[in-house]
């Protein structure tokens, strides 16, 4: 993989030299680059064949069974489950509340 001075071997590898390399004169030559272009389209066509293998493969898979879903509650337009007068009471209590407050301090005075 490397080179007796340790540094990677650029030619085989799909990645272009970059930084470093480029400065120390070991840019590609013409030929070398189309080398390398062929091996990065043919690395990427046999990448491009695994991932459409794996899609068919999942799209032949059956589809998950569906579990029962609830029928639409177009009865209850509410989306919290209150009957009618527990609805009313919550909304009523404050007033309520206020009231027989107002009717005590009338009474004390």
């Amino acid at each position: 993989m490397g080179t007796p001075g340790g540094e990677p071997d650029t030619r085989n590898s799909p990645v272009p030299p970059t930084g470093k390399e480029g400065l120390k004169g070991s840019l590609l030559g013409p030929q070398e680059l189309d080398s390398w272009l062929v091996r990065t389209v043919r690395a990427l066509q046999e990448s491009m064949r695994d991932v459409q293998g794996r899609l068919q493969s999942l799209e032949s898979m059956p589809a998950p069974p569906k579990q029962q879903q609830r029928p639409p509650s177009s009865a209850r337009p509410w989306p919290l489950r209150l009957s009618g007068p527990t609805l009313l009471f919550f909304l009523l209590w404050p007033f309520i509340v206020q009231w027989l407050v107002r009717q005590f301090r009338t009474q004390k005075r």
